[in-house]
């Protein structure tokens, strides 16, 4: 495997291994190990689980189902590109030249689409928007947005932010919102 290979298999690990410190620090409590966010909604824990209540020195973090939202798409979308990109690295390792090229060529497609979304994500962010999620999956492109509602002229510029960066047309970008 070449160095540049090995430097974006490292890097995309990397990067899920934050992602997954960021949710274990922020959704789970430290002493249980139990989901804060079904500590929080109890239709969604057994009672088993979460019998003890938190003691009044023990501070209590309060997720939103929006922040949950945001979170939990981020990590699946870098747990699905994580599981492919080791699936093709494994191609590469013990599969013919053919398939190791073309294995190649879907990894820096995955790099690259990450890169763009990466982006896209800053963009928006910068343009006022609290928190956004851009999701690329064979040419279509879902973008969500925290606001309480968007306009018509929202939309448009979020569109035309992904069109211009991420190289689809504006009929492949889906746009939605959550409080």
């Amino acid at each position: 495997m070449s160095a540049k290979k090995q430097t974006m298999w490292l890097l995309s690990m990397l990067t899920l291994l934050v992602v997954l410190s960021v949710y274990y620090l922020f959704y789970t409590d430290p002493q249980g190990g139990v989901d804060r966010a079904l500590q929080e909604d109890p239709k969604h824990a057994q009672s088993s689980e979460i019998s003890d209540e938190p003691s009044k020195d023990t501070p209590v973090v309060t997720v939103s189902e929006s922040d949950d939202f945001f979170a939990s798409a981020r990590l699946m979308r870098d747990q699905q590109r994580a599981k492919a990109m080791e699936e093709y690295f494994a191609l590469i390792d013990n599969g013919g030249e053919s398939a190791a090229k073309e294995a190649s060529a879907k990894i820096d497609a995955l790099q690259d689409a990450e890169s763009k979304e990466l982006m896209v994500e800053s963009l928006l962010k910068a343009n006022g928007f609290q928190d956004v999620v851009v999701m690329e999956n064979n040419g279509k492109v879902s973008v969500v947005v925290r606001a309480p509602d968007l306009k018509s002229e929202d939309v448009v510029g979020i569109i035309k932010t992904v069109s211009q960066n991420m190289n689809v047309t504006g009929t492949a970008v889906t746009v939605s919102y959550r409080p």
